[in-house]
């Protein structure tokens, strides 16, 4: 077990004492939604941080979030969104997470937004670990990761 971070990546939300395990040529993170061990990609380690940023800094319940939620759009394609976090039974946010030396660009928020229709979330959250563009529908602000505030009832 380890807890080196992925060689030459660094992002800006709080660290934790993630779980690292090697397995042939391959590094392995231990992501605690889906209670197993995934490979280890820039993008899984970033999940995995936004994972435990809700669920350590924002009291965000494990048993109300989704990771890799399948879903089938109106085209009958079939897309996973990164996290989606739901309240009552409804998304309340949903996550989009690149790689760190992805840009937040047109592009991604385009692919974010093909999850936002589908489920209909209040708020959505774009990361590459480094930039993080947080959008509140109802309002249509900005918003920061300090500023999410899981609903209490």
């Amino acid at each position: 077990m380890s807890n080196e971070p992925v060689p030459n990546l660094k992002i800006n939300l709080p660290t934790y004492e993630y779980r690292v395990t090697k397995k042939l040529d391959s590094l392995y993170i231990f992501d605690p939604v889906r209670k197993k061990e995934v490979v280890l990609s820039p993008e899984e380690f970033v999940r995995q941080h936004v994972l435990n940023f809700l669920i350590h800094h924002k009291n965000v319940p494990i048993s109300i979030i989704a990771v890799e939620k399948e879903m089938t759009l109106q085209n009958n394609a079939i897309k996973r969104a990164d996290i989606i976090v739901y309240h009552q039974e409804v998304a309340w946010l949903v996550v989009e997470c690149k790689a760190p030396y992805i840009p937040i660009s047109a592009q991604a928020l385009a692919q974010a937004g093909v999850y936002i229709r589908n489920v209909n979330a209040e708020i959505t959250w774009l990361t590459n670990g480094l930039t993080h563009l947080l959008f509140h529908h109802p309002t249509q602000k900005y918003i920061q990761p300090d500023d999410l505030l899981y609903p209490s009832k």
